[in-house]
């Protein structure tokens, strides 16, 4: 087999001129950035996430359901956790879920590197055949290749870029919908003000002694809470023993303000506190069963 290809090419190179196999070449490398090109554009994480936004923002934030259907599957998880635990949405929405991860793992993020690979591959590849069956002619082929894939490797490292500052923009605005639009539900169930009491009137009486009430015996995470204490460790002590569904969303709301400090930024902190977060939603699950 290897030898009938060999003699194959053979025969080919008396009857190819070297201009012929750069232009042969060059066509191959822009195929190849065709075809990386088209699938970079057919993500479809990011259409998804791109037509979530589109909803979300048309309707003014008022189609939160129908944005999340729409949404990438992670998306919409960070949503429901957000629902379930009372928070602000946009808080469980991060950059590094929505946008840099997707985009990392995209063919979109990979487009400059696999032109650059074919390049150098083509390249190397012309400059063999050229050699090896002593084909000649007016143009050099490896550096026609190069000259034209180093061009098509600056296309796609711009194309990639603008491709990721769409991304953020198409988050930030998508954050700042989802946000206010949880503002606006919060402010419409907020309870009117009380009207002030009327006033009572003040007597004086003799101070009468009575004994104090008995107290009864608080919930497991029902007592007053050290300043101090790590909202980790509450969490794992309503893990063992259990607490009100009140005081567990409370507590998330804590989590969620320790998870937007910039201390916790680092990725072990997250990672500890993304731990603390799953063993709250169990709890949570288990007492609402």
């Amino acid at each position: 087999m290897f030898d009938t290809i060999t003699k194959w090419l053979a025969k080919m190179a008396e009857k190819v001129t070297a201009d012929q196999m750069g232009y042969a070449l060059l066509g191959l490398l822009g195929f190849v950035f065709l075809v990386s090109f088209i699938a970079a554009l057919g993500n479809k994480e990011r259409r998804k996430f791109k037509k979530g936004v589109r909803i979300l923002v048309q309707s003014g934030g008022n189609n939160t359901d129908g944005a999340m259907k729409a949404m990438p599957q992670a998306v919409s998880r960070a949503y429901n956790r957000a629902e379930t635990l009372g928070g602000n949405p946009a808080d469980f929405m991060t950059h590094e879920a929505c946008v840099s991860v997707p985009f990392r793992v995209s063919v979109m993020s990979k487009l400059t590197l696999v032109n650059f690979c074919s390049t150098v591959f083509i390249a190397l590849l012309a400059q063999f055949l050229m050699a090896y069956y002593s084909v000649t002619g007016t143009v050099n082929a490896p550096l026609l290749v190069l000259v034209c894939g180093g061009v098509l490797t600056v296309v796609s490292a711009i194309i990639s870029a603008a491709s990721y500052r769409a991304s953020v923009r198409r988050y930030n605005d998508f954050v700042a919908v989802l946000g206010r639009a949880y503002n606006d539900r919060k402010a419409a169930s907020a309870p009117a003000p009380a009207s002030a009491p009327a006033p009572v009137e003040q007597r004086t009486e003799s101070p009468v002694w009575q004994p104090a009430p008995a107290v009864p015996a608080a919930y497991p995470d029902s007592r007053p809470v050290v300043p101090e204490e790590d909202v980790v460790a509450r969490i794992d002590r309503i893990s063992r023993e259990g607490a009100p569904l009140s005081v567990m969303r409370e507590v998330a709301l804590l989590l969620q303000q320790e998870r937007a400090k910039p201390e916790n930024k680092t990725p072990e902190q997250q990672r500890r506190l993304n731990e603390a977060l799953s063993k709250l939603l169990k709890a949570m699950s288990v007492n609402r069963g």
